[in-house]
């Protein structure tokens, strides 16, 4: 079988261990359709060189290889030029893409535009770019108009998209720039309904997350591990204080120290504390959780810190060991969705929501900022869930199985567009 070459792109680094699960889940879900002749070409986005360059050296898939982004910065000159402050213009007036320079565009992506005319197909990975959780999306729609330029097939692949529903005239344009990309592989129910309610709905697809299929991997060693087996593990992050305390860190820090002191009073079982971003800047889950163990006396005996520096699938492991689990980050979730551990997810998107609604069937274990974001509310949800663990985890293993299945779509539904 002739190789094909597949260009990812739109994704952090691995730092963020759902991003290496989606990367790792995508090459098995195309070596599953078009053979392991594959070849492919990650370009992430970096926060250093160092970053970058410990990732490409660390990448054990010797068929992917690393790029970055770049990033050009404008000299004084270039920031006086017309089409400059056309741009700035055309960006304060939410008139998005309206003066932009294709070439500009193209510059952004320079390491991989000698691949770009021979690639197979390029998939726009990285979960919930196309959204306002991070801000605009501005850059991921520049990606796909280069792409498109090259008369590539270009794929969002295995997102959730939108809503876009607080800037209007932002909708209006995201509206008509995703009727333009080749398709969009939508990875839960909520994003097809939004699609649908703004006009698109012709290239859109219906799968699941890639990360559903990264094989987990144990650790050399996990045996030595405390707190992890038949115990209660949480993922919480810093980014949560945005959406569950307005901001305030520090008032979001409280609650997370308040909730973990009362799953352990309320259970009585060893609690891990497990981080699955540890980037290098204020949105490190390892730094937060750190912070949160060292403000709870005398918590050595059952409070346990996982050390940052597993793999994704190795991480995916320990987390599917456990006995119960509450996620912020939504990669965590799935790692213990695949396990088929009963989890608790902490929401603060619609990415959160459509995949328990895939998993559980309902919203019954996905909590959002609310009336319900309390710790009492979410400690009775985690008594359901370790009264009733053995039922509901049956329960995720016969969805699981839809799930798979709608995962595989997605690497036979490119080949059909692609062929």
């Amino acid at each position: 079988m002739s190789e094909n070459k597949f260009i990812l792109t739109g994704n952090a680094s691995y730092e963020n261990k759902g991003c290496e699960a989606i990367i790792r889940g995508t090459v098995k879900i195309l070596d599953g359709v078009f053979g392991g002749n594959n070849s492919y070409i990650a370009e992430s986005r970096f926060l250093s060189d160092k970053i970058y360059k410990a990732q490409a050296a660390g990448e054990y898939d010797e068929r992917i290889k690393h790029v970055p982004f770049t990033y050009k910065r404008r000299t004084f000159k270039e920031k006086l030029s017309l089409a400059a402050v056309m741009d700035k213009i055309s960006h304060d007036l939410n008139l998005y893409g309206k003066f932009e320079d294709l070439e500009r565009k193209k510059r952004t992506h320079k390491n991989i535009l000698n691949d770009l005319p021979d690639c197979t197909a390029v998939l726009c990975a990285g979960g919930d770019n196309y959204s306002l959780d991070y801000g605009l999306p501005r850059y991921f729609t520049d990606t796909d108009d280069v792409v498109l330029s090259h008369k590539k097939p270009c794929i969002i692949w295995g997102a959730s998209v939108g809503p876009f529903r607080e800037n209007p005239l932002y909708e209006k344009f995201m509206a008509g720039h995703l009727k333009k990309v080749t398709a969009i592989f939508a990875r839960e129910d909520v994003t097809i309904e939004y699609l649908d309610s703004i006009g698109v709905n012709k290239n859109v697809y219906r799968v699941s997350d890639p990360a559903f299929l990264m094989e987990p991997v144990k650790p050399d060693d996990f045996d030595s591990l405390e707190g992890v087996k038949n115990g209660i593990g949480i993922n919480l992050s810093p980014l949560m204080a945005k959406y569950w305390a307005n901001g305030d860190l520090a008032k979001w820090k409280e609650f997370c120290i308040g909730l973990v002191k009362e799953v352990k009073d309320k259970f009585n079982l060893p609690v891990c504390l497990i981080p699955h971003v540890v980037h290098e800047n204020n949105n490190n889950d390892y730094v937060f959780l750190k912070s949160v163990k060292e403000n709870i006396a005398n918590s050595d005996e059952w409070l346990f810190l996982l050390s940052p520096g597993y793999t994704a699938a190795e991480t995916k492991y320990i987390i599917g060991s456990l006995k119960c689990f509450i996620g912020a980050r939504t990669h965590s979730a799935i790692a213990a969705f695949s396990g088929f551990v009963p989890t608790i997810s902490l929401a603060y998107s619609i990415k959160a929501m459509g995949i328990n609604k895939e998993v559980y069937g309902d919203l019954s274990y996905c909590v959002s900022p609310g009336e319900n974001a309390n710790t009492g509310y979410i400690c009775g949800l985690l008594g359901d869930l370790v009264n009733n663990r053995e039922d509901i985890s049956l329960k995720m293993r016969d969805n699981y199985q839809g799930i798979r299945q709608r995962a595989e779509f997605a690497g036979y539904k490119l080949r059909e567009i692609i062929s």
